[in-house]
């Protein structure tokens, strides 16, 4: 699979908006990104996201997005590959869980060289996605932020972790932080707003676990450290329930 897979998750409609948003210079500028990311990697993606600089559009934010991504490592097509092969599964009870758990920790952010630069680089990813309109592209991120966020805060408790541990054991440790409780929060409301809700359902899967989490937060996707606190408890626990929030 090419980086350039990663930018048509995302694509389909929207340039064919181009010419009614954006004037002829920056379509051009669009262009050569969408070129330039089809053999990007991830020392050399930064070229591509010069090329839109300045321009604030949902084409260029699609830009950023796919190309923190890429600049992730997940132009590797095996990465992504068994992170697709994890969300085709519909099931809603054990399975769906225990595929959603292999999905976190595939799309965990761990090329930084701490926790707090991790997290820091998947929130900067989730702003491009989400103003780039993608639905799809919201829905990895999302799923990337609520993986980050939970090693990262495991890492702050001393946990060590490699690349490949087990995210249930860092979202286990991460379940009563409340920092953490908001930022998963806000990742999943972002998700669920944009891919789930008004009869939408992107992905059956993950839909069915933000829809449960939402129906079971006070407030819904407006209580976001509610909302954070159910999610990191169901992926901790899939059989169990979350305690009640304050």
């Amino acid at each position: 699979m090419k980086s350039s897979s990663i930018f048509r998750l995302g694509v389909a409609g929207l340039f064919a908006l181009s010419s009614l948003s954006c004037g002829k210079k920056d379509i051009d500028k669009i262009g050569e990104a969408q070129a330039c990311l089809d053999s990007a990697t991830s020392s050399t993606v930064s070229q591509c996201t010069e090329k839109v600089s300045g321009i604030e559009s949902s084409q260029a934010y699609l830009i950023r997005c796919a190309a923190k991504f890429i600049e992730e490592g997940f132009s590797e097509s095996s990465r992504l590959t068994q992170a697709y092969s994890q969300m085709t599964n519909s099931g809603t009870g054990g399975a769906g869980a225990n595929a959603s758990l292999a999905v976190l920790q595939i799309l965990a952010f761990k090329a930084q060289s701490t926790g707090a630069a991790n997290s820091s680089n998947v929130s900067t990813t989730q702003s491009y996605c989400v103003k780039s309109n993608s639905k799809g592209l919201i829905l990895l991120s999302s799923i990337a932020g609520i993986a980050t966020v939970a090693y990262a805060t495991a890492l702050s408790l001393s946990m060590a972790f490699s690349s490949g541990a087990d995210a249930q054991a860092a979202l286990n440790a991460a379940k009563d932080d409340p920092s953490a409780q908001a930022l998963v929060g806000a990742a999943a409301a972002a998700a669920y707003t944009s891919n789930c809700s008004g009869g939408q359902t992107s992905n059956e899967q993950f839909c069915s676990q933000f829809s449960q989490a939402v129906a079971n937060t006070s407030g819904g996707v407006s209580n976001q450290t509610c909302l954070g606190k159910q999610m990191l408890y169901y992926y901790s626990n899939p059989s169990g329930t979350a305690p009640s929030c304050p």
